[in-house]
């Protein structure tokens, strides 16, 4: 029972660092469409914190004797795939799905880790989903403001 708990568990870091790999790979392109200099800058910022993220991912697995391997995250794949070009509120409504996601999947492979005694991977991983948390309530500021500036220039 506890080895098919282990697979399972290393299927959802494999799963967890494609979604950070995916992330990190277009965000780059993203930040070129937004209009504001804080929302370009915050989402560069963020693709450093992805890959750092996606390393972490590679060391829990090195130490399980695994790697990243081929899976996809299927999520953040129909995420990127259907993002489209608009205004910096709707770009940061998808980077900020994208940080859900990454908060859904951290918090799972918490309890995995947890639940099977990898006591270091889940203090790796509780760091990262810390960072993710104030990573959200930092995009959800900065989207208060913008549309807080965005009203009033229509109503000008």
């Amino acid at each position: 029972m506890t080895e098919r708990l282990t697979d399972l568990w290393i299927e959802q870091l494999k799963n967890l660092h494609s979604l950070e790999v995916q992330l990190a790979k277009a965000l780059p392109a993203m930040a070129r469409t937004a209009e504001r200099e804080e929302v370009r800058n915050f989402l560069l910022h963020h693709r450093v914190r992805a890959k750092a993220h996606a390393t972490m991912l590679e060391t829990i697995l090195g130490e399980l004797d695994e790697t990243p391997g081929n899976v996809t995250c299927a999520a953040m794949g129909r995420l990127v795939a259907e993002w489209k070009p608009s205004d910096d509120i709707e770009l940061l409504r998808t980077v900020r799905r994208g940080v859900h996601q990454e908060i859904e999947r951290l918090a799972k492979a918490i309890n995995g880790a947890r639940v099977l005694g990898y006591d270091d991977a889940a203090e790796l991983l509780c760091a990262a989903m810390e960072e993710e948390q104030y990573e959200d309530a930092s995009l959800a500021k900065l989207g208060r403001r913008i549309h807080g500036h965005a009203s009033r220039y229509a109503a000008a």
